[in-house]
């Protein structure tokens, strides 16, 4: 963990810090606070931060429980998933794949955007407010979010996404679903 590594001194200090501490939620392994830490212990000012922005964007959806034996099981909801009752603050999804009834209720909606290496994680709120433009009728009892991380603070272009397809078609699939609460 580079919060117990000593500041290096200013004439060894790296130009470049490059991070794949992501996952699908695009938060993993505290991206934010590693980022900002390894870029004030080793990195010079002016260094390179590889990806230089994070964006988390959403939409809310209607998840419906499959029927059995033409017996809706939607009051089992609060038991769905499994991974709900485990430590775990999110479950993996793929809207592309088609897994389960997922029905998308809202345009993506940004839920924030920062600049890796120079965001306080102090600065970013716990809670927020967000408005999302419905696009259908239904019932949100899902929110489902990807990250759009921009390998280069020049170039806006050069993205690394896990946005699905059937919302944003901007870039190519990835191996990644998205995250889900």
């Amino acid at each position: 963990d580079v919060r117990g590594v000593n500041p290096m001194p200013e004439e060894s200090r790296f130009q470049v810090l490059v991070s794949e501490l992501m996952d699908a939620s695009g938060l993993g392994e505290n991206l934010i606070l590693l980022t900002q830490c390894a870029r004030r212990r080793l990195c010079t000012a002016d260094s390179s931060i590889i990806p230089a922005y994070l964006r988390l964007k959403a939409v809310l959806c209607e998840v419906k429980l499959p029927d059995l034996a033409s017996v809706n099981l939607d009051a089992f909801w609060p038991f769905w998933p499994p991974e709900r009752s485990s430590s775990s603050l999110w479950i993996g999804v793929d809207l592309d794949k088609h897994e389960g009834d997922f029905r998308v209720l809202t345009a993506p909606t940004q839920l924030f955007s920062l600049e890796l290496g120079h965001a306080d994680i102090e600065e970013i709120p716990s809670r927020a407010e967000f408005l999302f433009s419905g696009r259908s009728p239904g019932r949100a009892n899902m929110v489902v979010w990807w990250f759009e991380a921009q390998l280069s603070r020049s170039e806006p272009s050069v993205v690394l996404t896990n946005a699905p397809n059937c919302l944003d078609g901007r870039h190519a699939a990835s191996c990644w679903g998205q995250a889900a609460a």
